[in-house]
């Protein structure tokens, strides 16, 4: 079997199971996975912003209340988290003048070069081929439909606290891997990918959206998917747990396997 077949049948079983791929070229490596990746500085754009008001600072909290600015908050004891509203506040000037920054990077989930901001829920996918897209839980959600199994995205609405992780876990879904920010990848079956397009309407969920094939890839290899064919290059494969095996080997010597997740 041709090296280049291998790459193909590798990058397909990466798609579908949205491990972590790791390429090796020229004497490096690149990985791809839901990492930790650093976010870039928060946005402005907008009228609504999250601010994190800490317990001394309780005449700006009680501030924004009075002018009905504060349209949301969740309180973790020491600070309130709130989102307030600029044009209630008198302007985005009068809203600084407060001295508490505005925290709306962590509505933007960076994944491999791609940013998904879920306060308008879109992601930066102009560019991403169609054979790396996945829309199972947009539809679902659009239709009222089911999703069916698969890897999603689930953001809560800021730092998150354990009964919110509880009540993730108590859909089914199987927790793959924690990103930024405040966001889990997550593994789940029918049933649970159901129970999901319900826990999206959970007050502590900011997003529930499809984990895109795009979303798993870096952006070497995804640059590299345009190459030249007949280039070859060594892949290393790591897979969820629960991947049976026989559909592994199945994948790596270049045969369909169907879905191969199964949770």
């Amino acid at each position: 079997m041709k090296r280049t077949t291998l790459f193909l049948s590798l990058l397909i079983l990466a798609t579908l199971i949205g491990g972590t791929v790791t390429f090796f070229r020229s004497g490096t490596s690149q990985t791809v996975a839901a990492a930790e990746t650093e976010i870039s500085s928060p946005t402005s754009k907008g009228t609504l912003h999250k601010m994190f008001i800490r317990s001394e600072d309780q005449d700006v909290y009680e501030t924004l209340r009075s002018r009905n600015a504060v349209l949301d908050e969740v309180d973790y004891g020491s600070f309130k988290m709130v989102v307030a509203d600029e044009i209630n506040a008198g302007g985005r000037d009068a809203l600084l003048s407060t001295g508490v920054e505005f925290q709306d990077d962590i509505d933007q989930i960076p994944l491999n070069g791609y940013t998904l901001d879920t306060s308008t829920r879109t992601a930066e996918l102009d560019h991403a081929p169609a054979d790396l897209r996945q829309t199972k839980m947009a539809d679902a959600l659009a239709n009222n439909g089911a999703a069916g199994h698969g890897l999603y995205i689930v953001q809560f609405v800021g730092p998150i606290k354990d009964e919110w992780l509880d009540s993730l876990r108590a859909t089914g879904s199987e927790i793959v891997t924690y990103v930024p920010s405040n966001a889990y990848i997550v593994r789940s079956g029918d049933k649970a990918a159901a129970r999901l397009t319900e826990f999206k309407n959970n007050h502590a969920v900011q997003y529930v959206g499809d984990y895109e094939p795009a979303f798993r890839l870096s952006p070497g290899l995804q640059e590299m998917r345009q190459s030249v064919p007949g280039d070859s290059v060594d892949v290393t494969v790591q897979v969820i747990n629960g991947l049976k095996r026989g559909n592994l080997t199945r994948a790596l010597n270049g045969e369909p396997v169907g879905t191969i997740i199964t949770a």
